[in-house]
């Protein structure tokens, strides 16, 4: 290699002698000939750069085609983006991040500024610099702009000395607010009305608008919002926080297929619409696709109100706190909800009505409304086309319907060992409902009383997979397996929650009940439990396990498969899924040569 190296650092020498040397004879005048030899090294300084060029385009990296260079720079931008901070003596400093790939030499920048669609998307336009902003608008040429703001109150009041202009207002100017897609406003505090306000009048390409404040005080749950913005018929998403438009205004429109609205949870009956302004608010939103709700609902339903969601609907979700929920409740129970529609309703209370001074609802007339909200939302038209639930999961606070079964890998995660958990891994799973069969679910939390115990308008009949708390059917006890095994006859799936030692008695009960021949009783034939069942799913956590509580669990277990083993009524298990807590049991020697065991 320096062998090499000396032999083309000779050959360059001999190519700069000969083109530099004063002793080559010329007949040009001294200072014509330093002229000439200025435009020699400026001919080299290029040809420096074009051998720095060929140089770089060797590197695995430069090697890569311009398309797969493109998405290294999308999935860089997503995890290096512009910063900024506090300076002190009210100066921001900012980072720029990403940017500082256009810098690292002429292929990649070549490559970023080639690409606007970089530059037209800024999820935290905050942390750009304002200087850079023109850039930014040169470079995404004639794409739509997606801007995202979120306010900072320790910096946002430290501008740069000399600037009178907030950053904010720059990426609100006329020439991006003409381009503008999309724009999110999040984290400001409500009462600071004026960066809403100062949304431009004029965004003709504006077709999504975010704005997520933060309440100043619970005495105003949601602002008005300005006159200009409720009057953009033509936004097709839209989702507020703490603001609300008129209920009648312009924005509800056929354009729109996303709506979120949200209020404070101590939301007053004036700031709720009334029952005939929501049900024409829907009735002007003939193509909406997703519909989320937080703490509203129509402030006056009855029994008798039937309440039509859009037949385009595939997602409904009603998210309610604290003095709502007895009225968002009798909301529940109004809905007519498309079959192909999928629903999220999360009711959560630590004051619920009935245990208040002048509560409204008695407790039974509580859990009857919960009752009722079950019957409503897990009952399909009686069409021989309507869809069915494939898919059942039970527990104390949360009952969950599926039209198909579920992947292995979504029944096999950690997250059922906590039932309450289940919810939160479902929001997360249906981000995209128009790609998902249809699912129901309804969740109570606190002292709204529990959804969770089977009911006689839950449809078991057609259920491929069941998933029940251990702690449900312990109270509920073994009149509730007599009527799941009238019922769910066709299981092939069963999963078991254990959430505590204590619910690890429902395996006794299983085995107890399995291994009982039918009899007579009280004139009825018993009907076997689950005789198609295949696969036992149990999930447990770690700390359930400690001590020789697995001692019992594992006996039960035993006496489960050997009760279907004898049984000549029913088929066989093939296999036990268990949670990887209970991979150290010795019982799994035994039971391997009965039935399949996996751990997860």
């Amino acid at each position: 290699m320096v062998s090499e190296n000396g032999g083309a650092e000779a050959g360059w020498e001999k190519f700069v002698d000969a083109r530099f040397s004063p002793l080559v004879r010329s007949e040009v005048s001294a200072a014509g000939r330093l002229a000439m030899l200025d435009a020699e090294v400026l001919s080299v300084k290029k040809a420096y750069i074009r051998a720095l060029r060929l140089r770089n385009a060797g590197t695995s990296l430069l090697r890569l085609p311009s398309e797969v260079l493109t998405s290294i720079l999308e999935q860089l931008k997503a995890f290096w983006p512009p910063s900024r901070r506090s300076g002190g003596h009210k100066s921001i400093v900012y980072q720029s991040g990403w940017f500082t790939t256009a810098h690292v030499c002429s292929r990649m920048r070549e490559i970023a500024l080639n690409s606007p669609s970089l530059w037209a998307t800024h999820v935290n336009a905050q942390d750009i610099s304002p200087n850079f902003i023109p850039a930014t608008l040169l470079r995404s040429r004639d794409l739509l702009i997606d801007i995202t703001y979120k306010w900072d109150e320790a910096i946002e009041f430290e501008r740069p000395s000399g600037r009178s202009t907030h950053p904010m207002e720059l990426w609100l100017s006329p020439a991006l607010a003409h381009r503008t897609r999309r724009l999110c406003l999040r984290e400001f505090i409500s009462a600071k009305r004026w960066p809403v306000t100062e949304i431009p009048r004029e965004m003709p390409q504006l077709q999504e608008l975010v704005i997520i404040g933060l309440p100043l005080s619970e005495s105003c749950p949601a602002f008005e919002l300005p006159p200009h913005l409720h009057s953009m018929s033509q936004i097709r998403r839209l989702s507020l926080r703490y603001y609300r438009p008129p209920w009648d205004s312009a924005v509800f429109s056929a354009n729109m297929v996303y709506l979120k609205l949200g209020f404070l949870d101590k939301v007053t009956l004036a700031c709720l619409p009334t029952l005939d302004q929501f049900q024409a608010m829907l009735s002007r939103l003939p193509t909406l696709e997703t519909l989320i709700l937080e703490n509203i609902h129509p402030q006056d339903c009855d029994d008798t109100d039937k309440i039509s969601l859009p037949s385009t609907l595939r997602l409904f979700q009603l998210h309610t706190m604290h003095e709502n929920v007895d009225r968002a409740l009798q909301f529940t129970t109004c809905l007519r909800i498309p079959a192909q529609c999928s629903t999220l309703f999360r009711m959560q209370d630590s004051t619920f009505s009935h245990i208040r001074s002048g509560g409204s609802v008695a407790p039974k007339a509580s859990e009857a409304l919960v009752e009722r909200c079950i019957s409503n939302i897990f009952q399909f038209d009686d069409q021989d086309d309507s869809p069915q639930f494939r898919e059942l999961i039970f527990n104390m606070c949360t009952v969950a319907g599926f039209v198909d079964t579920q992947p292995r890998e979504h029944w096999t995660k950690g997250w059922y060992a906590t039932p309450n958990q289940y919810e939160i891994a479902w929001q997360g799973r249906y981000r995209d409902p128009r790609f998902e069969s249809p699912t129901r679910h309804l969740s109570s939390i606190g002292n709204v009383p529990g959804p969770g115990f089977f009911h006689t308008n839950v449809t078991l009949e057609h259920a491929l997979a069941i998933t029940f708390s251990a702690n449900l059917l312990e109270i509920h006890n073994a009149v509730r397996l007599d009527y799941l095994a009238s019922h769910a006859t066709i299981v092939r799936r069963l999963g078991i929650i254990i959430p505590y030692p204590s619910a690890s008695s429902l395996l006794h009960m299983l085995a107890e009940h399995l291994s009982s021949a039918p009899s007579l009783d009280e004139g009825n034939l018993r009907a076997p439990l689950f005789p198609l069942l295949e696969t036992l799913v149990i999930h447990v956590k770690e700390s359930v396990l400690r001590g020789a509580m697995f001692i019992a669990e594992s006996t039960a277990l035993t006496n489960v498969i050997l009760a279907r083993k004898r049984s000549d009524v029913v088929l066989p298990l093939r296999e036990i899924i268990i949670s990887k807590a209970a991979e150290n049991w010795a019982v799994w020697d035994t039971l391997r040569d009965e039935v399949a065991v996996t751990f997860f």
